[in-house]
C-alpha cells in the first residue's frame, strides 16, 4: 500500500509542474504577443532593429536553430526585447533555462573567444593599411612641392628676360668712343675704288659734346636713349637726332657743346643738372 501511494503522490507532483509549465508563456510567445500589442510588423521591427525578417520570425517560432549562433541569438533576443518593452535579463534567463545546454554553454564560449581574437588582430592590420597610404602620400606631396618649385624657377626667368626687354627696348650696349655718333660707311673697296666718296651733309640735329671734367651723361636721340654714364675729362661725344637731341647733364659746368657746327658754349653751371634740347630748327 505504501509504494502504490508514493506512486500516485510523484504522478500528480508531475501533473501539477507540467500544469504551471504550459501556463506561463514560452519565450517566442512572449515575443510575438508583445509585438501585436505594440502593432508593428516584422518589417518594422527589422527597419527599427536592423535584425532581418527571417531572424525575427524564427525566434517567435522558436526556431533558434536557424539563427547564425548562441552569440547571435542571445544578443538577437536581448535586442529585440528591448525594442518591445520585455524584460530582457527574464527573457535570456528563460531561455538559458529551456533551450541551453552543455552543448550550446561551450559553443557560446567558443564563439566568444573567436571574436576576441578577431578584435585583437584587427588593429594590426589597420595599421599595416594605413601605414601604405601615408608612405604614398608623402612621396606625392614630396613630388609636387620640386615639381612645383622647378616651374616657379622657370616662370621667374621668363618673367626676368620679359623685363628686361620691356625696360631696355633697344638695349644699353655702348658703343666705342670713335665708332658713337657716326654713320656707318660703306666697306673700303681698295683699288676699286681710287676716288672717296664724300658723305652728304647730315640734315638732322648733330650734337658734339667735350668734357672738361667728370660728368654724368644720360642722351637721346629723338626718341631713343642712346648713352647713360659717366664721362670724363677729356673724352669727346657726338649725337645724332633726326628731329632733335636731348641731353641731361648731372656737372653741366664741365660740357661745352657744338650744335650743327655753332658753339653753344658750356650747358650750365658746375655741379648743376640740367636737360638740354637741340632742335633741328634752333
Amino acid at each position: 500500500m505504501v509504494s502504490v501511494e508514493n506512486f500516485n503522490e510523484g504522478q500528480e507532483s508531475k501533473t501539477d509542474n507540467s500544469s504551471k509549465k504550459q501556463a506561463e508563456l514560452s519565450v517566442g510567445q512572449r515575443l510575438r504577443k508583445a509585438r501585436e500589442a505594440k502593432g508593428v510588423s516584422l518589417r518594422e521591427v527589422e527597419e527599427q532593429t536592423n535584425i532581418r525578417c527571417k531572424y525575427l520570425e524564427a525566434m517567435e517560432e522558436e526556431k533558434f536553430s536557424l539563427l547564425p549562433g548562441e552569440s547571435y541569438t542571445r544578443i538577437f533576443l536581448s535586442s529585440y526585447a528591448q525594442f518591445l518593452g520585455i524584460d530582457e535579463k527574464k527573457l535570456l534567463e528563460d531561455y538559458r533555462i529551456a533551450y541551453s545546454s552543455e552543448e550550446t554553454e561551450k559553443s557560446l564560449a567558443l564563439e566568444q573567444n573567436n571574436l576576441h581574437e578577431k578584435q585583437e588582430k584587427k588593429p594590426a592590420l589597420s595599421s599595416k593599411k594605413i601605414s601604405l597610404p601615408k608612405k604614398s602620400s608623402g612621396f606625392r606631396k614630396s613630388y609636387l612641392i620640386i615639381s612645383v618649385a622647378i616651374l616657379g624657377i622657370i616662370l621667374a626667368a621668363v618673367w626676368i628676360v620679359q623685363r628686361d626687354k620691356a625696360i631696355h627696348p633697344y638695349g644699353e650696349a655702348q658703343l666705342p668712343p670713335s665708332e658713337q655718333g657716326q654713320t656707318q660707311r660703306p666697306p673700303s673697296t681698295g683699288d676699286l675704288s681710287p676716288e672717296p666718296v664724300e658723305e652728304p651733309a647730315f640734315q638732322g640735329a648733330e650734337v658734339q659734346v667735350e668734357f672738361t671734367g667728370e660728368c654724368w651723361v644720360k642722351a637721346q636721340e629723338d626718341e631713343r636713349v642712346v648713352f647713360t654714364g659717366l664721362l670724363k675729362a677729356g673724352e669727346k661725344k657726338t649725337w645724332k637726332g633726326i628731329s632733335y637731341v636731348k641731353i641731361r647733364f648731372g656737372n653741366a659746368g664741365a660740357a661745352r657743346i657744338m650744335f650743327n657746327g655753332k658753339d653753344q658754349g658750356v650747358a650750365g653751371k658746375s655741379g648743376e643738372t640740367t636737360d638740354k634740347i637741340y632742335r633741328v630748327n634752333n
